[in-house]
């Protein structure tokens, strides 16, 4: 509510016109009082006026900024900085029949939509970056929540085995996989770094989630040998073959980097690992002593069933 009823002014080229035009005569330097509503638009006089809500703070702004702020205003209430959330839900009641902003869906994802960058540029921010994107582009779409801000797991070739996750955001400003940042080196520099075979190991195991759920139910959720608590989901047929087989059905060869294929041959490698988990057996549950010893014993690669039920029916012979 405005509480000056009037104002002084002074004569300016900018104004004469308009208020000769009221009646008023011109005086060079003189100042006149006028109505508050004779005021032009673009006036810089400060005026006084009470908040509509709280009825007690007195706000001094200048005219122009009053005028301008009415004509976008939807209840033509005056409020101080404290009422201002009152006056928007007031504002949202009267033009959307709610008071939160967050109850307007169709609102709030098309301004998603519009501000979000496509898919397909945040699978190329990680890739510049030497990274794989292990979202999936359906995930990302339907999932309107994610932003720049939200943070994405990625697969890192340096750190296969560690859950690294960043955001659009953070890798703007030069962020990355925080394992690399903390040892301060990448590539064949890092010693866990086994060349392209071993990065597209860890790769494709992120994909075989709900194998290893199924696994893990159909053990129990415990060591099939100790009957203990497991640790790991052991493959009765070589993992090593079972990429072997990926490579030979989709005719892609190995790369010293990961992010040497493309998103197309990324897709085909993730589809066909989960394609024939869904056609092998399931893994057995084992605590991590138990297949220590197993590898131990048979090597790390070209395991079969057989080599396991062996080592199964000789595991208490074999601790004596």
């Amino acid at each position: 509510m405005l509480l000056d009823k009037y104002v002084e002014i002074g004569w300016n080229p900018t104004n004469r016109k308009h208020y000769e035009s009221l009646g008023y005569q011109y005086e060079w330097c003189g100042k006149f009082v006028v109505p508050i509503e004779y005021l032009q638009d673009n006036s810089h006089v400060e005026i006084k006026f009470l908040c509509d809500y709280c009825k007690k703070e007195i706000i001094i702004r200048k005219w122009q900024s009053y005028t301008r702020s009415k004509k976008e205003s939807i209840t033509q209430k005056d409020c101080c900085r404290k009422c201002w959330n009152l006056k928007l839900e007031e504002s949202l009641f009267e033009k959307y029949q709610v008071t939160n902003i967050d109850h307007i869906p169709e609102f709030i994802d098309k301004i998603k939509i519009k501000n979000r960058m496509s898919y397909e540029e945040v699978y190329n921010r990680f890739l510049e970056k030497g990274y794989i994107l292990l979202i999936s582009k359906e995930e990302y779409e339907n999932n309107l929540s994610l932003n720049s801000k939200s943070k994405l797991r990625f697969f890192c070739p340096n750190h296969p085995d560690k859950n690294t996750k960043t955001s659009i955001d953070l890798l703007k400003q030069g962020a990355n996989c925080k394992y690399c940042a903390l040892e301060n080196q990448a590539g064949e520099n890092h010693w866990n770094w086994k060349g392209g075979i071993s990065s597209l190991y860890q790769f494709l195991r992120y994909y075989i989630i709900d194998w290893k759920k199924e696994s893990a139910k159909a053990c129990n959720y415990k060591c099939v040998i100790t009957g203990k608590i497991f640790n790991h989901i052991h493959h009765l047929n070589s993992f090593h073959l079972i990429v072997k087989k990926i490579l030979d059905e989709t005719k892609l060869k190995i790369y010293k980097n990961i992010n040497e294929y493309s998103f197309d041959e990324l897709e085909l490698l993730k589809n066909k690992c989960i394609e024939i988990h869904k056609n092998i057996e399931l893994g057995v549950c084992l605590s991590k002593e138990v297949h220590v010893l197993f590898h131990k014993l048979y090597g790390r690669k070209n395991n079969t069933s057989e080599q396991f039920y062996e080592f199964q029916s000789n595991y208490y012979k074999l601790l004596k």
